[in-house]
């Protein structure tokens, strides 16, 4: 296996130095896999600026510049695509969850694809998004109470009967 680690993915030339590196190594790609992610998870009154940044750069630009430097290459491939990953809260902000910066940049990646899509389909380029709900890591663990912690481990049909302020 190898590696171009440490690579920094907000960068454009590292972007397109790892595009560059999987057409040297593979000579070819069909899909482009994108799942940026790195959120600061606060309230609109704490989050700094630096906080909103760095989200919207680590979850937003990264799938950008990956998309920019991936272009050329997958519309000559005739038959292509780009997988996106979004978030439930590009959709809709879980009220027990503060994510402004998240939202907000999952709900550019969300828009992004669409539009991308849409420039690709004249070139049997797909770009769909997947918008997975919460996930339960150390970030969002803090957040979470023991009712909404045991609903995300039940069967779907027994969560559409929690009360709605959970979600």
């Amino acid at each position: 296996m190898e590696s171009l680690h440490p690579l920094n993915l907000t960068s454009e030339a590292a972007c397109q130095e790892l595009i560059a590196f999987a057409l040297q190594k593979y000579g070819k790609f069909d899909v482009l896999y994108n799942c940026g992610a790195m959120a600061y998870f606060d309230w609109m009154p704490s989050i700094t600026a630096d906080m909103w940044n760095k989200t919207i750069n680590e979850e937003l630009n990264i799938v950008f510049l990956l998309c920019h430097a991936a272009w050329k290459h997958l519309v000559s491939r005739n038959n292509a695509s780009i997988i996106n990953i979004a978030s439930v809260e590009a959709h809709i902000p879980i009220s027990i969850l503060p994510g402004i910066a998240h939202c907000a940049a999952k709900g550019g990646v969300l828009s992004m694809t669409r539009q991308l899509a849409m420039e690709g389909g004249q070139f049997r380029l797909r770009a769909n998004s997947i918008s997975p709900g919460i996930v339960v890591t150390q970030h969002t663990k803090q957040f979470l109470t023991e009712e909404f912690q045991a609903a995300i481990k039940r069967p779907a049909s027994a969560c559409a009967a929690l009360p709605h302020r959970l979600f």
